[in-house]
């Protein structure tokens, strides 16, 4: 390259230094001039001289300033660019790395920093230098950090940054360094940055190595703790490091677990409740947000009111009391919990539940939490809530559904009743060949019509024979509920009312029967049924002759002497009635309200039921069908 003449003096000063100087000031001499003029850019370089020339090492912060200036010329203009020039050069005078690290980061940090605090900035980094390597290395590694800090946090909160990292190098430049770079990735992901930062600021003073700690937390804390509470729960947090807690971090990721658990409105509450506590005890803050989703699992929130005040007066009177009752360590704080509680849980009464199932059944028999099982039960109590397998009866874990501790013990007592009666009135006994009570028995005439084989048990002999084992298996059970019912509020009177009650409740909350397919209509007002819903049901108007068919067919299952065969015998004629029924949507125009309380049924001849099973199965095979939708129990 040909210099003009005016740059000759650069050039001989720039040659009595190593040859990279030189070359950036070549790389970037034209493009400077191009934008600020022969004159101007003869100032610049003789800047770039003066700075070579301020120390040993000077030169290397020249050289960056040289590789720089095009990139920075263009973004802020010459005058403002001299401003630039003037920050750096104290930069050199106090530790040429540092002055290398601000220019070489200057192209990248500018276009986000605004004019006014390009000097500042410089000066936030020159606080950092105190004359010593390792203060000149952090200072560096700041100019280094500072384009992602800049992107994502104002300048005041830069300001707060960079005051807690001299802060920590008064403690250890290592973890100062270490700081810089737990800001560069915790700072942009955390709403709460200035509350953070005064947190750490904190702990930089009283307690400096917890400081690492509360920003990894704070990841946690941005996920866990509702928008709008964060800066309430920072503040709270610093309030208890300045009280003299320890272990800040475990006490954050801890609480913010537990708040995670919470909705935004519970959320708001319990830090309400943890500010007040706070003047009182950091111990008990933390044991209180640890427990309080567990407490407010069991009880309302007014209702934790009360108990938190409770609480707070043990607390006064005793601190380690106090502590323990928040923490659920206290036999005193499990009381009234247990007295304020409307939910009724399992684990507590399944000593008593367990000796009235024993007496109902006249056999052992085990209470069980119902997540151990996983399918399904069309009857009316469902699956979520309970069942029983004929040796264990599976309960819901906790029971919630009324807003009394009677009604909720009630209401576990009736379907624990309804389980156990399967096991008392032989539900389990089922014989393919033992004759009904109060039907003809069809079942053997109807295998051999249609050449079906013995299964592997007694009811799978009976199901085998359906060629739609899923709609047959949900009339059976509906049934078979049913019977088991009626025998139950005949033997044991003093339940009706509970009983009933419970039916009632479980009826009103069904889904609406007109929205379904014709087919799994049917089954829905056979369950309505069986929930005593006959004076006033809801019919399709086209099937009103079979609903009365099968009103009748289930009212002679739930009459005296009837046994699981005579539910078996229902089935058959019920499931005969519905799968010739197209599962097609009901127009809603096509319903009608009809009383089914004083029916009659046919008794169909074996040849219609076989040649309906036959062609069923025919259909199958030839993958056709009625129209609609396929059945799903």
């Amino acid at each position: 390259m040909t210099s003009t003449p005016d740059h000759s003096h650069v050039l001989a000063e720039l040659q009595k230094h190593p040859a990279a100087l030189l070359a950036a000031y070549e790389a970037a001499v034209d493009d400077v001039t191009a934008v600020v003029g022969p004159g101007s850019a003869l100032r610049w370089a003789e800047e770039g001289v003066r700075l070579a020339s301020l120390g040993t090492r000077a030169w290397e912060a020249a050289t960056e300033y040289y590789k720089a200036s095009p990139a920075v010329v263009q973004l802020i203009g010459f005058p403002q660019f001299e401003r630039w020039v003037e920050s750096g050069t104290e930069l050199v005078d106090e530790s040429p790395v540092v002055a290398a690290s601000y220019f070489r980061v200057s192209p990248e940090v500018l276009p986000t920093l605004a004019p006014r605090h390009i000097a500042n900035w410089a000066s936030l980094g020159h606080s950092l230098s105190k004359g010593t390597w390792k203060s000149s290395s952090l200072a560096a590694r700041f100019f280094d950090v500072s384009n992602d800090l800049v992107q994502n946090v104002t300048f005041h909160e830069l300001q707060l940054f960079v005051t807690l990292v001299q802060t920590l190098s008064n403690r250890s430049y290592d973890l100062a360094s270490e700081a810089l770079v737990l800001g560069q990735r915790v700072l942009p992901a955390v709403t709460e940055r200035e509350e953070l930062i005064s947190l750490a600021t904190v702990l930089a003073e009283t307690s400096w190595r917890e400081v690492r700690g509360s920003f990894e937390a704070a990841s946690r804390v941005n996920l866990s703790v509702d928008r709008k509470l964060r800066r309430r729960y920072f503040a709270l947090t610093e309030r208890l490091a300045r009280m003299g807690m320890g272990n800040v971090s475990a006490f954050m990721l801890e609480s913010a677990h537990s708040l995670a658990r919470l909705p935004q409105e519970e959320q708001m509450v319990v830090i309400e409740r943890a500010e007040d506590l706070a003047d009182l005890s950091h111990e008990a803050v933390g044991a209180f947000l640890k427990t309080a989703p567990d407490v407010l699992a069991r009880i309302s929130p007014a209702q934790m009111d009360e108990w938190y005040a409770r609480g707070v007066e043990f607390l006064k009177e005793n601190a380690d009391g106090g502590v323990a009752y928040f923490k659920l360590e206290s036999q005193k704080a499990e009381l009234l919990l247990e007295s304020l509680s409307s939910s009724i849980e399992l684990e507590r009464v399944r000593g008593l539940l367990g000796m009235y199932a024993n007496a109902l059944a006249g056999s052992e028999v085990e209470l069980q939490a119902v997540g151990e099982l996983t399918h399904k039960n069309i009857g009316w109590v469902s699956m979520e809530l309970a069942t029983t397998d004929g040796r264990n009866v599976f309960l819901p874990a906790m029971v919630d559904q009324h807003e009394s501790k009677e009604e909720n013990f009630s209401w576990l007592k009736v379907v624990t009743t309804h389980q156990v009666g399967h096991i008392e009135f032989e539900s389990f006994d089922f014989d393919f060949e033992a004759e009904a009570a109060r039907f003809e028995d069809l079942r053997g005439k109807v295998a051999d019509g249609i050449g079906a084989e013995r299964g592997s048990t007694e009811v799978a002999t009976f199901f085998d024979m359906f060629p739609a084992r899923a709609l047959a298996a949900d009339v059976f059970s509906v049934v078979e509920d049913a019977r088991v019912d009626a025998n139950l509020l005949e033997r044991y009177k003093g339940l009706t009312a509970h009983y009933r009650k419970v039916q009632s409740d479980t009826l009103a909350s069904r889904a609406p029967i007109h929205t379904m397919p014709a087919q799994q209509a049917m089954v829905e007002l056979l369950i309505r049924m069986s929930l005593h819903q006959t004076e006033d049901a809801t019919v399709p108007t086209q099937y009103l002759e079979q609903a009365k068919e099968i009103a009748a067919l289930l009212r002679q299952v739930q009459g005296p002497e009837a046994t699981v065969e005579d539910t078996a015998e229902a089935t058959l004629r019920i499931y005969h009635m519905i799968s010739q029924i197209a599962n097609e949507e009901i127009p809603p125009d096509d319903w009608e309200q009809a009383d089914l309380s004083e029916t009659e049924f046919t008794e169909p001849d074996v040849e219609s039921i076989v040649e309906n099973f036959q062609q069923q199965m025919d259909e199958q095979e030839g993958e056709e069908g009625e129209g609609g939708e396929e059945y799903e129990s």
